[in-house]
């Protein structure tokens, strides 16, 4: 998990950098993680940061109104589609 953390914070750090070059401001309130992953209980989330702020890990997420949660067990997505 640690260098998966590295990674992703290298990759936010350049986001942020284009983010001032371009005058594009990221929604704090809006801005979340989620952690798919099946093998969840052997390893923690990911604590990600930009600009100083952590990011709120969370455990179900909707992306393009289509809902995911985190083990991947797509049962958001079919009650979704049941109601």
């Amino acid at each position: 998990m640690s260098t998966i953390e590295r990674q992703l914070l290298l990759c936010i750090n350049k986001i942020s950098m284009w983010s001032v070059k371009n005058e594009f401001k990221f929604s704090k309130t809006k801005t979340v993680c989620t952690h798919f992953c099946l093998l969840r209980p052997l390893h923690h989330g990911p604590e990600l940061f930009m600009d100083g702020e952590a990011f709120k890990v969370v455990e179900d997420i909707k992306i393009l109104e289509l809902p995911f949660c985190n083990s991947l067990s797509f049962i958001p997505h079919m009650k979704s589609l049941r109601n």
